[in-house]
């Protein structure tokens, strides 16, 4: 006997049944990847369906997982983006143009971090953006922006459609699109002060590859104008001046796309 597909509707009901009082969680990049070292557990994947954090199970137990920043870092953490982002992304573009080769004079930069509700609904309108200035690239349109702020992401997981913020800047240079990412922990002495926080960028600045990898796939384009290597943007020792660091992302992108073939 076949089982008749449920449609959208049906489905997001169950998941909410399913979900009953626990406070429903959007997605995420670090909740995806997470996710997806789980995904033969069947309760894992019934949560990740329902949207419910398993974190969030454990509250209030002995096995409660300690997690979000202190305001300082959070504080460190804006205070790294804004640098990066004053003066026409003055400080983001040396570092391309550093550690990148990027070596267009113009700048064009598209903002997608303002004007959007801070929800998902929100998110709809700058993927869309993201979409069409990704496009005007591949096509070489006059005019077309080379750096995309706010870079939004969408994925359809299951049912229902997913999207993902990149933190830091999404920029083209000639025919190479880059990955890159602001972080307030410090690099000390060229080194990441915590290997954690880097492995943690890394597999956040992988997922933003691979997804828009599928994206310039999907527009005709080459993922060979995706570089193996993302920008990390972060401060150097404990002063407030960034540095630029390439992160290798090829293990991080070939795990999501060994798990899509599965």
């Amino acid at each position: 006997m076949t089982a008749t597909p449920m449609s959208d509707e049906a489905l997001a009901t169950a998941m909410a049944d399913l979900r009953g009082r626990l406070r429903a969680r959007g997605a995420s990049v670090r909740a995806t990847e997470k996710w997806g070292h789980y995904q033969r557990c069947n309760t894992n994947n019934a949560m990740f369906a329902a949207r419910v954090d398993a974190d969030d199970l454990l509250r209030k137990t002995d096995l409660a997982v300690d997690f979000g920043l202190s305001p300082f870092a959070i504080q460190r953490g804006n205070r790294v983006e804004q640098i990066g982002r004053a003066n026409g992304y003055a400080v983001t573009i040396d570092l391309l143009r550093s550690d990148f080769g990027f070596g267009i004079d113009e700048v064009v930069p598209l903002d997608l971090r303002h004007g959007f509700p801070k929800n998902e609904q929100g998110m709809i309108a700058p993927a869309r953006r993201t979409r069409q200035a990704t496009e005007a690239n591949i096509l070489g349109r006059p005019g077309a922006p080379n750096i995309i702020d706010g870079a939004v992401l969408a994925r359809r997981i299951g049912s229902r459609a997913a999207y993902f913020e990149a933190d830091g800047v999404g920029a083209k240079a000639g025919r190479a699109f880059h990955v890159n990412e602001f972080k307030g922990w410090a690099v000390v002495d060229g080194r990441a002060e915590d290997a954690g926080k880097l492995g943690a960028a890394q597999t956040q600045m992988g997922v933003y590859r691979y997804l828009l990898s599928d994206l310039i796939e999907e527009l005709g384009g080459s993922v060979e104008a995706i570089p193996s290597a993302g920008l990390l943007v972060t401060p150097k020792n404990v002063g407030l001046t960034l540095v630029g660091s390439k992160v290798d992302l090829t293990a991080p992108t070939r795990r999501l796309r060994g798990r899509r073939r599965n």
